[in-house]
């Protein structure tokens, strides 16, 4: 949705004084407003208008509200639902849940709650409106890419049948790869061998960079996922809280004496906290759109997300240290965020194993780069895989787990490392390490600076 373009609201309700103060209180946060009595008349709109949220009274004097939320989801219609009542019933609001209702709201209610659970209402009708469209986005690119595979197999099967010297055409410690068949022959009555060999280095970069293809198309689902997996524990999270939230309130009304109202409130506002951070998390995740990233905020950011993971949170020594200031980088967030995140999980698991688990991440400004070390004090890399580290599905660490054994211990794909070289390349950013046996290994992140290049 662009921004010139206001979010349009329908409001549901036979009380014309209701409709007067939603209205009111809706356009002061530069909503577009639309209002109307009855069931009917709101069906007819909906032939005509497109709305970002509905704000549905459950007493309408033509058809109950349940029943016409109820008739308009069987449609097909996915526009976030609202529902005013007067009553706090506990029955009304089961209803309300199993039609998937967005959120509930009591009269009589404060102009800022409102304003907040339309709010929401709004970002979560366009989240659902740009995943719409990353998925096209993700049809269409998977599409060229099979047409490019495709290209690149015609090619590889037209290059099988040129044949040409390949030793002499190989520079000094040059490498190719060649295919040869040889058959016991006689040539003018001696024995001898007959055989051709055919030069497949072109065939074996290409299926290099089909494999890196694929991997990117993997990466590309996955951070989908991710964005469908946040929006939907927001969405089926935020309606129990805000239920619970609003009956808190309104014991502390009553009962302004029970200490335990403050309680479930405060409780209630981290549950909240937490959810957006989710939701934000998976929102920048599926953004593809050229940004200014702070690159501090963003290491504090994936670091606030990976606290989730109670052996990071409780088993691992922390040691920070971000420069004073860094200049904004341009770029995908996402390509940003999943690179350093790679990193710093491999450094988690590399400690996973050790006495002493510690990891340490800095920023500095250079004059000529940004640069951010991520440091730990594990076990450091062999010298026979310190050349393999970056390719991809190289691991050191197990793929399977004997679940009897040690369910906890990290797992590898060999993917991680090498996505986060790829992503990055293309930003012209490097990345490094320093790795020294029973000591412990340094990533480097060098990016140029944006200010100076």
């Amino acid at each position: 949705m662009t921004k010139n373009i206001k979010d349009h609201i329908l409001v549901i309700d036979d009380d014309a004084a209701v409709c007067d103060m939603l209205q009111s209180f809706l356009q002061l946060s530069d909503y577009k407003v639309t209002t109307c009595g009855t069931a009917e008349e709101a069906k007819n709109l909906l032939q005509t208008e497109k709305f970002s949220t509905f704000l549905v009274d459950v007493f309408l004097p033509d058809m109950d509200g349940i029943q016409f939320i109820a008739e308009i989801q069987e449609q097909g219609v996915k526009t976030p639902v609202i529902i005013i009542t007067g009553s706090s019933e506990l029955e009304i609001a089961r209803k309300a849940i199993r039609l998937d209702v967005y959120d509930y709201l009591i009269k009589p209610f404060k102009q800022k709650n409102l304003q907040q659970v339309v709010h929401n209402a709004v970002m979560k009708n366009r989240l659902t409106e740009e995943q719409k469209d990353l998925e096209g986005q993700r049809l269409l690119y998977q599409t060229e890419l099979e047409k490019m595979i495709q290209k690149k197999i015609s090619e590889l099967r037209e290059s099988e049948s040129k044949y040409r010297s390949l030793l002499e055409q190989t520079p000094d410690n040059g490498e190719r790869t060649i295919e040869m068949w040889a058959d016991a022959v006689t040539f003018q009555g001696m024995p001898a061998i007959e055989g051709m060999a055919v030069d497949i280095s072109e065939r074996e970069q290409s299926k290099k960079r089909e494999r890196q293809l694929e991997l990117q198309l993997l990466n590309e689902h996955k951070l989908s996922a991710i964005g469908r997996l946040t929006a939907g524990i927001s969405h089926n999270l935020n309606t129990p809280i805000s239920i619970i939230q609003g009956n808190a309130e309104l014991l502390k009304l009553s009962h302004p004496e029970l200490k335990e109202s403050d309680l479930i409130l405060k409780q209630t506002a981290r549950m909240s906290e937490i959810i957006q951070t989710i939701a934000k998390k998976g929102r920048d995740t599926q953004n593809s759109k050229i940004v200014e990233i702070d690159l501090n905020k963003l290491l504090q950011e994936e670091l606030s997300f990976l606290n989730a993971n109670l052996y990071f949170k409780h088993h691992v020594t922390k040691e920070f240290s971000y420069a004073d200031y860094l200049p904004p980088v341009m770029g995908v967030y996402s390509d940003f965020s999943q690179s350093i995140l790679h990193i710093i999980q491999n450094a988690i698991d590399a400690v996973y194993e050790c006495e002493k688990r510690v990891i340490s991440i800095s920023t500095e400004l250079s004059d000529q780069a940004i640069l951010i070390r991520i440091k730990d004090s594990g076990p450091g890399i062999k010298e026979e895989d310190r050349k393999k580290i970056f390719s991809p599905f190289f691991t050191t660490k197990p793929t399977q787990v004997d679940s009897k054994e040690n369910p906890d211990a990290p797992r590898g794909t060999g993917l991680g490392l090498s996505l986060a070289k790829s992503s990055l390349a293309s930003y012209g950013i490097e990345i490094d390490f320093e790795t020294e046996l029973n000591k412990g290994t340094t990533f480097t992140v060098t990016i140029p600076r944006p200010d100076t290049n």
